[in-house]
């Protein structure tokens, strides 16, 4: 799973992360959260609220157990809902470049949730086909038909906000000076390109 998080090179305390959004601030986020106490463009601020939504979705669904069932799909997708309004936020008040780079973040959101899913069913070792039972083998082909079906709304999200990303990308040539954005656009070109069927 590859999370593009734009660190901003500043320092001052944590406190002005939080004038910024009414999430908490994970521990292991702390840094990618800071912003300048005394700021002459918002940029910095821009790039500590999509690396801190990005950590902080990480943060909270790597704490979580989870099993191939409902309740922990709503876990996940509950986890994430701080972020996904942050981000949402920064694409509402920022210009192109900021709003490529949400919709990036979003997508990696999403396609991170579908693999923290599948990864919730035992993959066969490599070699060990043969030794598994026939029923061993049956039941992760059923719990895998299972899921998949419910997976599609969050594949749907990252397929889209993708596009969006490349969309602004074609839309504006200043946000592509930015390496950043040329570094999303050329992921979400090869997401799109990748089946997303395990």
């Amino acid at each position: 799973m590859r999370t593009l998080l734009i660190i901003a090179a500043v320092s001052a305390p944590v406190a002005a992360w939080a004038q910024a959004t009414p999430a908490a601030v994970p521990f292991t986020c702390e840094s990618v959260a800071i912003v300048p106490n005394e700021m002459h463009s918002t940029a910095p601020l821009m790039q500590a609220r999509i690396s801190m939504a990005s950590c902080a979705a990480e943060a909270r669904m790597g704490a979580l157990t989870l099993v191939d069932d409902d309740v922990s799909m709503q876990l996940l997708a509950s986890s994430i809902e701080p972020s996904l309004a942050t981000l949402d936020d920064v694409a509402a008040n920022g210009d192109p470049r900021w709003q490529l780079l949400a919709a990036h973040a979003r997508a990696e959101i999403y396609l991170g949730m579908v693999a923290r899913m599948r990864a919730t069913i035992p993959p066969i070792p490599p070699g060990e086909r043969e030794q598994l039972l026939v029923n061993d083998l049956a039941d992760r082909a059923e719990r895998h038909a299972v899921l998949e079906p419910k997976l599609r709304a969050w594949i749907d999200q990252a397929d889209r906000n993708l596009r969006l990303t490349l969309q602004i990308a074609n839309a504006s040539a200043s946000a592509m000076q930015d390496d950043a954005c040329a570094i999303a656009a050329r992921d979400a070109q090869e997401q799109l390109a990748i089946a997303r069927t395990p």
